[in-house]
């Protein structure tokens, strides 16, 4: 894998750690959500020690709860007040002769001396009844206070051998890469089988490093003396299956150009002349592949899509792709079908395309791969799996260029 990067230089602030933390630096907020979920992870220990002091509570007080305490209670209420020192607060929602079935509920409160106490509820009777309770309370509450999936096991992946001694290692978001810094200054760069594809020499006195981007696209290498932190920009080469898709140049050629289009872009529609020149340039050199990738955005791009594998069925799609680009400001379901009749292919069978399981399913995985390798716009070019910095011939060119030295 080959890697261009960016280098910026920046020292650290002195009062912040050298470590990355994403694109707000070393000061950056955490959400309310993942503040709270610290708050809640709360140390086992305590949890049981809470457990165990409010369980010996509990005993002792039903187990020590005198039979003769004073006690309140609330009586049915009345509309006289009697004073008292033994009095308890009754409220009143009775005399419905006086507020009515539809009146508002008012209450007020009434004072009756307690004459009558309600029922004391169960308390053991017995020490062992009390010991039994405690015990019952301790075990049903362990059992849901013991933490799930508590137990963990382990299985080893891979192991592999590495260049040198490594001073520290980070792994790409989908696992696919891994960079072990040496001591040397070198990073090695692994890919998902251990084997080593790349190396890339940093920074001197570099000490860590940490990558960063929804796929790990930024290096991020730390430097102690001086402290310091450097960036470099990767670009990682996307596996694109070209087996089946149109092209033009040589089918042996050394280098591929993978173009994902959208047949309702403006932009790949002036795509062409770029891919022309490119071919003229290099004419045993690279094979030109096309690969759809219609945007949600254009109406008719998926339809142009389908029509387009369609026709390539019948050995006219480059005609088809020529007409689509050229019809492309007034393009929709009838020019689409007067464009296939005009080719000469049959309006049934081509309808019957159109539909088929087959076609949907090679626009599917047209797409699906566009979006592993990161596409999100259109036109995205790949030069034997390498994005350039932008779909021009300059770009195009000089990574062309750099694909051929290498096979020299």
């Amino acid at each position: 894998m080959t890697i261009f990067y960016k280098a910026r230089r920046e020292p650290f602030p002195t009062a912040s750690p050298p470590y990355p933390c994403g694109r707000g630096g070393p000061n950056v907020l955490l959400s309310a959500k993942s503040v709270m979920a610290k708050r809640r992870r709360q140390p086992e220990t305590t949890t049981w020690v809470c457990f165990m002091i409010n369980t010996f509570f509990a005993f002792l007080y039903l187990h020590n709860s005198p039979s003769k305490k004073p006690s309140l209670a609330f009586s049915t209420p009345v509309w006289q007040s009697t004073a008292s020192p033994n009095l308890t607060n009754c409220l009143d929602f009775s005399s419905p002769a006086q507020f009515g079935d539809t009146a508002l509920c008012r209450t007020r409160p009434v004072f009756q001396r307690a004459d009558k106490r309600a029922p004391p509820p169960w308390r053991p009777t017995s020490f062992l009844q009390a010991a039994a309770l405690a015990c019952l309370c301790l075990v049903l509450t362990g059992l849901t206070a013991l933490p799930a999936g508590a137990t963990v096991g382990s299985r080893l992946l891979k192991s592999f051998a590495l260049q040198g001694a490594p001073l520290d290692v980070a792994v790409s978001p989908d696992g696919t890469w891994t960079f072990v810094l040496g001591k040397d200054g070198k990073v090695a760069i692994y890919n998902a089988d251990g084997e080593l594809n790349d190396t890339l020499q940093v920074a001197k006195g570099a000490t860590a490093i940490a990558l960063q981007g929804k796929r790990g696209e930024r290096l991020l290498v730390t430097s102690d003396a001086p402290p310091r932190l450097t960036i470099y920009k990767l670009r990682f080469a996307a596996q694109i299956d070209t087996t089946g898709s149109p092209f033009l140049g040589n089918p042996n050629a050394p280098v591929t150009v993978a173009l994902f289009s959208d047949f309702q872009c403006p932009y790949c529609a002036k795509m062409q002349g770029t891919v022309a020149k490119l071919l003229a340039t290099y004419p045993e050199e690279i094979k030109v592949v096309f690969k759809h990738f219609p945007l949600r955005m254009h109406r008719y791009a998926g339809l142009a899509a389908l029509a387009a594998i369609a026709a390539q069925q019948e050995g006219k799609f480059w005609q088809f792709h020529d007409r689509l680009f050229a019809a492309q400001k007034e393009l929709n379901q009838q020019k689409i079908l007067a464009i296939a009749k005009d080719l000469g292919l049959d309006e049934k069978r081509f309808i019957a395309a159109i539909g088929s399981k087959e076609v949907k399913e090679r626009l599917a995985k047209d797409m699906a791969e566009g979006k592993k390798a990161g596409v999100t716009g259109t036109p995205t070019v790949f030069v034997n799996g390498r994005e350039p910095d932008k779909p021009s011939f300059a770009a195009i060119k000089k990574l062309i260029d750099a694909e051929l030295a290498k096979k020299k």
